[in-house]
């Protein structure tokens, strides 16, 4: 059901583009599809076709889909995120965070990602014996942990702009633990570059921001919004959870199972006019920015409370990560067909069939494979 695989890869196998070199030549993929489909099956799955067409009718196409249906197996022998996807922090990173991310605490297992975060002395990359600030200073760090983001280059690469953001998640809750999704521009430095927290969790309340830059460097200003866990039901934790993000030009609306958590309006998201801000008077949500995710499971730092208090191994679950996007994102000159060409079918952005006639699509972007190649085609009917 889930061949997913991007429209660059779906393009260059067609018709024989030049290849790049994979990222980890001994990783092999192996599918995890039956055992998706179970934990799907248990939570009311969607069919391809459903998650494809979600939002067809309010002018968005499927974008990005990750599933975690496949793995890569590594070389020794863990079963990971797609490397051509995903990459991962290392080290100590931000925020003052107890725990040293590693490539060691991701996996994929049942369909979905897994991030645990153990109660582990773990060897800092980042050390420098000379080194004076908190993140080299300390040879080992106390826990570990794991944090992925979306592999980018500036605009390119998987990142986005304005459009619906969906993520299915299990977090663990109390205190020490710091879960969340989160995206980052892909221009300017922080937090110029703006911030979407769609789901933080710490001190007994999910947290829903929207940050962009402020008067001082590396000091944002921050709409927020952080219901106390009381207000949610007793078993929270132990329930699959739909974090979304709605954005369009005008609002960032960011949700919890269709509650929605936090609006901002972005006519308030400048960029303010300082003398020595290159990134004065703009704003970071609207034109061409694009925004890439980060799924991670903090610990402690300054937020997250003592991670002493936590218990081991705390896994992070998350099932899936779907991006929507309006139907003219990416729109390109479609060449005329020719009374030679021959339809072979339509496929989504991820390389899923939909169907050989184009009559039964609805609106949005396709790549259509024929006897005479490949190109990407628009339905706005």
């Amino acid at each position: 059901l889930f061949p997913y695989t991007t429209l660059f890869r779906l393009l260059k196998r067609i018709i024989n583009l030049s290849d790049t070199k994979r990222m980890t030549s001994s990783i092999k993929r192996v599918s995890l599809l039956a055992a998706s489909a179970a934990v799907l099956a248990v939570a009311g799955a969607e069919t391809a076709e459903e998650i494809a067409k979600k939002y067809a009718d309010r002018g968005f196409y499927l974008a990005f889909q990750e599933e975690f249906s496949e793995g890569f197996v590594r070389e020794d022998g863990k079963v990971v995120p797609n490397p051509d996807v995903w990459c991962y922090e290392e080290g100590m990173v931000r925020n003052h965070e107890d725990q040293c991310y590693t490539k060691d605490n991701a996996i994929v297992e049942d369909g979905c990602l897994v991030i645990e975060a153990r109660n582990e002395q773990t060897k800092n990359p980042r050390y420098n014996k000379y080194g004076s600030n908190w993140y080299n200073k300390k040879r080992y760090a106390d826990y570990s942990s794991a944090s992925i983001q979306t592999i980018h280059n500036g605009n390119e690469g998987y990142c986005w702009g304005p459009g619906i953001y969906e993520v299915r998640a299990k977090i663990p809750v109390g205190e020490g633990y710091w879960p969340a999704i989160w995206t980052l521009g892909t221009k300017y430095e922080w937090p110029y570059n703006g911030e979407i927290d769609i789901m933080e969790y710490y001190r007994d309340a999910i947290h829903a921001n929207v940050a962009w830059g402020g008067w001082n460097r590396w000091q944002a200003v921050w709409n927020s919004r952080a219901p106390r866990m009381s207000e949610f039901e007793d078993d929270f934790a132990d329930k699959f959870h739909v974090w979304k993000m709605v954005w369009d030009e005008d609002y960032i609306r960011l949700y919890l199972d269709d509650r929605c958590l936090n609006e901002t309006n972005l006519d308030r998201t400048v960029n303010p006019r300082t003398d020595w801000n290159q990134y004065d008077n703009v704003n970071p949500y609207r034109g061409d920015h694009k925004q890439y995710i980060l799924l991670n499971l903090a610990l402690g730092g300054d937020n997250g409370g003592d991670p002493a208090k936590a218990a081991y191994p705390a896994r992070y679950y998350v099932d899936y990560v779907r991006v929507y996007q309006p139907d003219n994102a990416g729109v390109e000159d479609v060449a005329a067909t020719s009374p030679q060409e021959h339809v072979e079918g339509y496929y989504n952005l991820q390389g899923m069939y939909m169907g050989n006639d184009a009559d039964t699509l609805a609106n949005g972007l396709y790549v259509v494979k024929t006897n005479l190649g490949a190109r990407k085609m628009a339905f706005n009917r």
